[in-house]
């Protein structure tokens, strides 16, 4: 391969636009972890905690759970069920902790994404950097 060809060769590899690309992809993957943190700090009452409702929504079912004294394991957990379509407190609290659950999923995803993309584009500038180094070879 003589000189000139090299020079195209090395002209079309375009790493430019690969940092280009990277450049956004990170500000992408740190806007996204950044989103989520605030959002999550916003509605931490509504986040739930593991596989537990939120704190808002534990809070509304132990105040209910103290009507339902003297009833049995079976009769509690059909009262609550009940509580869940009649008290409109209890409903908005779980819908508005299902939405809250939904957005911060959403955002981890966004993240997710962006950060596989920018470990696929690490991967390009790696190969890109290794053409060009072996294109400068005398």
């Amino acid at each position: 391969m003589d000189e000139n060809q090299k020079i195209q060769l090395l002209k079309s590899l375009d790493t430019k636009k690969i940092i280009t690309d990277l450049e956004l992809a990170l500000g992408i993957y740190s806007a996204s972890i950044d989103m989520e943190s605030k959002y999550r700090n916003l509605n931490r009452e509504y986040v739930p905690v593991g596989n537990s409702d939120s704190p808002a929504v534990q809070d509304i079912e132990f105040m209910l759970m103290g009507n339902a004294e003297g009833k049995n394991e079976s009769q509690r957990k059909a009262w609550i069920a009940q509580q869940k379509k009649d008290n409109t407190d209890y409903a908005k609290a779980i819908a508005q902790q299902g939405e809250i659950s939904y957005q911060l999923e959403c955002y981890k995803n966004n993240s997710e994404v962006a950060k596989k993309k920018i470990e696929i584009l690490k991967v390009i500038l790696a190969l890109k950097t290794a053409q060009i180094e072996f294109l400068t070879e005398k």
